[in-house]
């Protein structure tokens, strides 16, 4: 039987795959960007992309309604933030 919390666990790792994807389109448009303006635009649009996507994908809710009810202790956000920041960071575990 799978943990409570293993559906939101498998959604925050898918969005932070989508965020690396995202970092890394950048990251390959940022070399050609001074090429010509294709490839300007290109990076633009990695870019737009980017800001456009991250609140959303760095926490579901929004990240910033995460940090709020962060603020608030809210048991619910607690429960998956703490554990999933103790495997990304096993030093606060």
């Amino acid at each position: 039987m799978s943990h409570p919390r293993a559906p939101m666990e498998r959604l925050i790792r898918a969005n932070a795959d989508e965020i690396n994807r995202l970092r890394q389109a950048i990251r390959e448009a940022a070399g050609a960007r001074w090429r010509g303006p294709e490839e300007m635009q290109r990076h633009a649009a990695a870019c737009a992309e980017y800001i456009q996507r991250y609140e959303q994908l760095a926490f579901p809710g929004g990240y910033v309604n995460a940090l709020n009810q962060l603020a608030e202790h809210d048991p619910d956000t607690v429960d998956v933030v703490l554990p999933f920041l103790c495997r990304a960071e096993p030093m606060l575990g």
